[in-house]
């Protein structure tokens, strides 16, 4: 494994910071221009214009996602250092939960969160978690049919800070589970079975908890369901540094949408969802 994130880190910083930034340039620019010809008001007067945008916005939202995902996972293969502050971990991962829960929804799976506290302050960064919570509920909605259920639960122990996804999904076959957190940097003869994205969330995952002292590990069986839980290091910092939000990379747009954009369907691309 590390062989090939050594390959896959030097590939990536020869072609990807240039090709990164021309790409959301090109996009940064069809998404201002899509929005001020078709403006909101636009598609609230005329039902086909709206499904026709929102076709265009999740196809918008899955490109920049794709890029932002290569260009985090470049610099995670790289090892930069996370920026880690003291935060509200279970409320971190409760609010973004909050704001899955009306997309999950839309697929007819009911999404629910749970902890024993209300509040617990720990040292990550939050960002990143945010990031890693948001890939896991992409994949359980993605696999998880309608009238399923998501469950996102946060547990404490004295060493550990455990983030648990748990879906009512399809499952996922023995001989997948076994490269499924390094497929982005593994050779493969056939692409995964469908839905599928570019086989780097799970990676961008796994990588993540790493920077966090931890590590993510997966339960799963055909037809069994899927849960995945990650491990964060449970510490807090001396110095209770507050760090402003860093760069919106999502340009605006809603956040939530934009990470749920490959395993929602075309409805929750409707201006009243993106407005």
């Amino acid at each position: 494994m590390l062989d090939r994130e050594r390959k896959a880190a030097e590939v990536l910083g020869c072609v990807l910071p240039d090709a990164v930034t021309q790409i959301k340039s090109a996009l940064g620019n069809i998404g201002a221009a899509v929005s001020a010809l078709v403006p909101p008001e636009a598609r609230e007067k005329d039902s086909a214009t709206d499904q026709k945008m929102s076709i265009l916005m999740q196809s918008y939202f899955m490109a920049l996602r794709t890029v932002e995902n290569l260009s985090m996972l470049q610099r995670l293969l790289d090892r930069v250092p996370l920026h880690m502050v003291n935060v509200d971990f279970v409320g971190l991962c409760r609010g973004v939960c909050v704001r899955a829960e009306h997309p999950a929804e839309s697929k007819g799976i009911t999404l629910s969160f749970s902890c024993e506290k209300s509040s617990y302050i720990a040292a990550v960064d939050a960002d990143m978690v945010e990031r890693l919570l948001l890939n896991l509920l992409s994949n359980a909605i993605k696999f998880t049919p309608r009238g399923g259920s998501i469950t996102v639960k946060v547990q404490l122990t004295r060493e550990q800070v455990l983030l648990t996804v748990s879906d009512t999904g399809c499952g996922i076959s023995e001989e997948r589970l076994e490269t499924l957190f390094d497929t982005c940097c593994a050779e493969r003869d056939t692409p995964a079975p469908a839905p599928h994205g570019a086989g780097v969330g799970l990676t961008l995952c796994r990588l993540i908890a790493e920077g966090h002292g931890g590590r993510i590990f997966l339960q799963s069986k055909p037809g069994g369901g899927t849960q995945v839980t990650a491990s964060f290091e449970n510490r807090k910092l001396a110095d209770a540094a507050v760090r402003e939000r860093g760069f919106d990379y999502a340009g605006g747009f809603n956040r939530t949408l934009l990470e749920l954009s490959d395993a929602l369907g075309i409805d929750a691309f409707n201006v009243k969802n993106t407005d």
